[in-house]
C-alpha cells in the first residue's frame, strides 16, 4: 500500500547579498542603522518584544524583531546559546548576526493551493532574505504531493497586490525576485536595484499522512526515493530521471536513535523531510511544522553568511575591506564555524554542514577565517 500524503509544507528560500551598507558606499541608506554596532544594539533593544521601526517616513519596510513569540522560537533559542530570544541583548544579537524581519508590503493568494501561503522578508547589515512558504491539507498521493509542490513551485498563479498598485499575476520566483527588488531599493534608498538572487533554497516536509513505512528503510529505487530525489532536484522530468545514491543523500545522522523510516533527504538547493512515525501519530503535526519552520530558518542563515563570506573572499583578492565590512565579516566566519562544527553553542543539524560544502562556500569561508586568525572549517 503507497503512502497518503495529508498535509504538507514547502518553503523556499531567496537571497540577495551586497556590501553597500558594510562598505558605507550610501551614506544616506535608510537601512545604515542596520551596519553600525551601536545603532543595531539600540534598535535591536528597542523592538526584540515588540514594536516596529520604519526605514524612513512613509517607508514600506518596518523592522521587526525575527520571531513573533519572544519565549516561544525554538530555532532561535537555540542558534542564540540557548537563550530565549525575549532575553537577548543587542549586543549578543549582533555578534550572531540575527537579522529583522519585515512584513513584505502586499497580499499575495495562491487560488489552487488549498491551503495559505506566507512571505516574509528578513534584513541583515550585508543583505536581504525573502521567505515564501505554502502549506496543503488534503489527502493526496506520493506523486500527487510532488505535482502539487512543483506547482508551487514553478507554474502557480500567485495574485500578488502591492499596496496601492493593481494586482499582478507572477510565479513564484517573479515573486520573490519583485520582493527582493523593492526592498533593496527601500533599504539602500536608490533605485533601480538588481538582485543577485542564485537558485532558491526548499524546504519540504510532510506533517500529515498515512499508511507509510516507519521501521524500513526507504529502498534505493523504490517510489518514496524517486519521490524524494524530485522534492530536492526539482526536476521536470522527475518520473523518468536516473535515481542518485540514497543513503549518500541522507542526513539522518540529525538524530541518531530516529526510526529506520526517517530521512531527511539534502541536495545542493533543498532538504525533504521524512519521518513517517511522527506525521502518522497524532498531534505531533505541530511538531513537524515546527522542525520545518526551523529547518527553514536554519537554511535561511547559513545561505546569507555564506554568500557573504564568499562576497568578503572576492574583497580580499581587491584589497583591505571597509572596517565595518571588517568586523562583520569576522562574526559571519564565526558563526558559520559553529554552525558547521555542530557546535553546542548552537542550533545542531548536519544540514549546515551539507549546505557549504555542496555550495562551494567552505573554501571562501576558510580563506575569511584565515584573516582572523580562525581554524578551517572541520
Amino acid at each position: 500500500m503507497s503512502a497518503v500524503v495529508s498535509d504538507f509544507r514547502v518553503s523556499f528560500v531567496t537571497t540577495d547579498v551586497f556590501l553597500d551598507l558594510l562598505e558605507g558606499s550610501v551614506p544616506t541608506a535608510p537601512a545604515n542603522v542596520l551596519a553600525n554596532s551601536a545603532s543595531y544594539r539600540e534598535l535591536f533593544e528597542e523592538l526584540r518584544l515588540g514594536g516596529r521601526h520604519e526605514l524612513g517616513a512613509g517607508a514600506e519596510l518596518a523592522l521587526e524583531a525575527p520571531w513573533p513569540k519572544p519565549f516561544g522560537q525554538q530555532f532561535w533559542k537555540r542558534y542564540l546559546e540557548d537563550h530565549w530570544p525575549g532575553d537577548v541583548s543587542g549586543t549578543s544579537a549582533w555578534r550572531h548576526l540575527v537579522p529583522f524581519r519585515s512584513p513584505v508590503p502586499a497580499s499575495a493568494r495562491v487560488a489552487d493551493l488549498g491551503g495559505p501561503v506566507m512571505k516574509e522578508l528578513f534584513l541583515y547589515p550585508y543583505g536581504i532574505a525573502f521567505v515564501f512558504s505554502a502549506r496543503c491539507a488534503e489527502e493526496m498521493s506520493l506523486s500527487e504531493a510532488v505535482e502539487r509542490a512543483f506547482r508551487v513551485r514553478y507554474d502557480s498563479v500567485i495574485d500578488v497586490s502591492w499596496d496601492g498598485e493593481p494586482t499582478r499575476a507572477m510565479t513564484y520566483e517573479q515573486f520573490a525576485l519583485a520582493a527582493l527588488r523593492r526592498a533593496k531599493r527601500l533599504a539602500l534608498g536608490a533605485e533601480p536595484q538588481e538582485v543577485d538572487a542564485p537558485k532558491p533554497f526548499s524546504v519540504f516536509t510532510v506533517v500529515k499522512g498515512r499508511d507509510a513505512d516507519s521501521q524500513a528503510a526507504p529502498p534505493p529505487g523504490g517510489e518514496l526515493h524517486r519521490v524524494l530525489q524530485a522534492l530536492t532536484g526539482w526536476s521536470r522530468t522527475w518520473q523518468g530521471d536516473r535515481l542518485t545514491d540514497l543513503d549518500a543523500s541522507s542526513m539522518i545522522g540529525i538524530k541518531k536513535r530516529s526510526p529506520l523510516g526517517h530521512t531527511v533527504h539534502a541536495a545542493r538547493r533543498a532538504r525533504a523531510v521524512w519521518f513517517p512515525e511522527s506525521f502518522q501519530a497524532a498531534g505531533h503535526s505541530h511538531a513537524l511544522a515546527c522542525y520545518h519552520r526551523n529547518l527553514t530558518l536554519l537554511t535561511m542563515q547559513v545561505e546569507s553568511l555564506s554568500r557573504l563570506l564568499v562576497e568578503t573572499a572576492v574583497k580580499l583578492e581587491a584589497g583591505d575591506l571597509a572596517p565595518a565590512h571588517r568586523t562583520v565579516a569576522q562574526l559571519a566566519a564565526g558563526v558559520i564555524g559553529r554552525l558547521y562544527g555542530y557546535s553546542d553553542r548552537t542550533y545542531q543539524s548536519l544540514s549546515p554542514r551539507h549546505h557549504v560544502d555542496q555550495n562551494g562556500y567552505s573554501e571562501p569561508a576558510n580563506r575569511v577565517r584565515a584573516l582572523f586568525g580562525q581554524p578551517p572549517l572541520q
